[in-house]
């Protein structure tokens, strides 16, 4: 971001290009994002508000899930950077780390496979980077 312009890599940028945008962002202080999970059935479910403004890395996934968005945010797909406004859903692969900036609030919400019902567990589950996810912040001594 420069100048409050941002730009996305184009392509798929590589993890190691996202881990290097990471160790920046994270020099800055970090913005607390409601996180809600839910697993039913054999599914969970993880949702974070993105407020407009947040610039965002994601973690590491471990699984293939599916992504619900609804808001408007620019982020690296599969495909390559989108801008996706309203509601959607796409596919995200396993092994993907993804960079996003939410032009106006935003929710997205990760769906995938699991038999573990417990938060935790379920982020342990998703990504090996799970000591970096938001929801972990809160519970870090202030």
């Amino acid at each position: 971001m420069e100048q409050g312009v941002v730009v996305l890599p184009g392509g798929m940028p590589t993890t190691e290009q996202v881990r290097a945008l990471e160790a920046v962002m994270l020099a800055y202080p970090q913005p607390v994002l409601p996180t809600h999970t839910l697993a039913h059935g054999g599914v969970a479910a993880r949702a974070v508000f993105l407020p407009a403004g947040t610039a965002l890395t994601g973690c590491q996934t471990n699984l293939d899930n599916l992504c619900i968005v609804l808001g408007d945010i620019e982020v690296t797909t599969d495909e390559g950077p989108k801008r996706i406004t309203g509601f959607a859903m796409l596919p995200a692969t396993r092994g993907t780390k993804r960079v996003g900036y939410a032009h106006a609030d935003t929710w997205w919400i990760t769906c995938h496979h699991t038999t573990l019902i417990d938060q935790r567990d379920i982020e342990d589950e998703m990504t090996d980077e799970s000591h970096l996810l938001n929801s972990r912040l809160l519970e870090l001594p202030q």
